[in-house]
């Protein structure tokens, strides 16, 4: 049982939009699959399979595996996944403002959802993965995804948008900002704010400052595994280690001991 990450990061022009391009393999077996519950962030992930053998996702109560290429869209809640087999995989995360700019589809029409591309994006991606499928490194794939995204970039008339302005601000100031002082730092109404925010990505500027900072948390624990939770929780900006207690089970359904406890559990 074993997982491997490995992070790439994009060209420059696509840096506001993706946030890097990554590879996993996830070895489960026949006999002891491995099961990782998925916790909500703030970012959207574009999954391909490069084999064979794919994760399978638990939606309402009932296992299902999951597309060839789809994505992991804006979760509020934690879900499960597994892996029977060796499962490879190239991905690439984008921020969740980015699906209006790349592709003109608002980041809500993802939100709880893992989407079946061919639905959303047509002929033109589904040509783009396959093409991603059959290369040969990750060098390749880098190379062609900086191109199509670059492609899509350029089709796209761009407009002043308050909501990338403001999520980069959530993210860049790692949630130490208050829904009133991000207002003001877009130079737009409380109201007008929490408008934006629902149209665009479907949640409120809150809730995402939430799914941000639980990033930071798993962000921190990557780079220091063996961190206290009352350490973790004033690095992450709490005022206690109750209030973060709170906070992450709201997002993840458990408390922070038992969650990192049984996070890649095989069974």
């Amino acid at each position: 049982m074993s997982v491997q990450i490995r992070e790439y990061a994009p060209t420059d022009a696509l840096k506001p939009f993706v946030v890097h391009y990554w590879e996993g393999i996830f070895c489960g077996s026949s006999s002891a699959a491995l099961y990782q519950k998925i916790a909500p962030t703030c970012y959207i992930d574009f999954i391909l399979h490069l084999s064979e053998a794919r994760c399978e996702i638990k939606l309402n109560s009932t296992w299902q595996m999951t597309p060839a290429f789809h994505l992991d869209g804006f979760w509020t809640a934690p879900f499960d996944i597994r892996f029977w087999d060796r499962v490879e995989t190239f991905n690439i995360r984008f921020k969740p403002e980015a699906m209006y700019y790349l592709f003109g589809i608002p980041a809500a029409e993802f939100l709880n959802n893992p989407d079946n591309l061919e639905d959303v994006f047509g002929s033109s991606f589904i040509s783009f993965c396959l093409q991603l499928e059959a290369s040969k490194t990750v060098e390749d794939r880098i190379r062609l995804a900086d191109a199509y995204l670059l492609k899509r970039l350029n089709k796209i008339k761009q407009k002043h948008f308050y909501v990338q302005m403001a999520s980069d601000l959530i993210r860049h100031q790692n949630c130490e900002i208050s829904v009133d002082s991000l207002s003001k730092e877009v130079c737009i109404s409380l109201r007008q704010l929490e408008r934006e925010f629902k149209s665009m990505l479907g949640i409120s500027p809150k809730t995402y400052m939430r799914m941000a900072r639980l990033n930071l948390v798993h962000q921190i624990i990557s780079q220091q595994p063996n961190v206290s939770l009352a350490q973790l929780s004033y690095l992450c900006g709490y005022a206690d280690q109750a209030h973060f207690a709170k906070d992450f089970k709201k997002l993840t359904g458990e408390l922070p001991s038992a969650y990192l406890n049984g996070k890649g559990k095989a069974v």
